[in-house]
């Protein structure tokens, strides 16, 4: 049958790539653009939420709380596991994403390079760096496409082709905003 999740990524790639060929707010481009996003999270699901599913229910019970001593308390919702729960697996999984944040970060740090800020599977890189970064991820591409594993997000340019400046300002992880002078 083949790596079902691969499979479903690799034509989510196909579709971005008809959508963004399509002009855009236009009916297509919409149409492909639910599609993609669908394709999205059914990957998502399938290889790492299926294995963190917890199922709630308001449903008032009494349970068993553990800390510094152990005492039972009414709550008026349970958690249940989903039939595929294994939460050592969901960890593994986004563990592997963290880990190439640290690469990435070690990368430039080896190459004076700098970073932004970072979000669970993004990082925003010096302009001059993220080529040869992208390029030192390459190898570890698993899908079909020549696409890069690593994509690049912003891509306004001058009228030469270069990359113009993208400022950021940040006073926290989630507060920051990127702008233009």
């Amino acid at each position: 049958m083949g790596d079902l999740i691969r499979s479903l990524i690799e034509h989510r790639m196909e579709i971005q790539r008809k959508r963004d060929a399509t002009a855009k707010n236009t009916e297509e481009y919409e149409r492909l653009d639910v599609i993609q996003e669908q394709l999205k999270i059914l990957a998502n699901a399938i290889s790492y939420g299926i294995f963190i599913e917890i199922i709630t229910e308001d449903r008032p019970t009494r349970t068993v709380a553990y800390g510094l001593e152990r005492f039972t308390a009414k709550v008026n919702r349970t958690e249940d596991f989903g039939r595929f729960f294994n939460p050592i697996l969901a960890t593994m999984l986004t563990s592997g994403a963290r880990l190439m944040l640290a690469m990435a970060e070690a990368w430039l740090q080896q190459h004076h390079g700098r970073y932004a800020f970072c979000d669970t599977d993004s990082m925003a890189v010096s302009p001059r760096h993220w080529k040869p970064l992208q390029a030192f991820f390459q190898p570890l591409n698993p899908y079909e496409s020549s696409e890069p594993l690593l994509k690049l997000e912003y891509a306004d340019r001058d009228e030469n082709g270069r990359l113009l400046d993208l400022w950021f300002y940040g006073i926290s992880a989630k507060r920051y905003v990127l702008y233009r002078i």
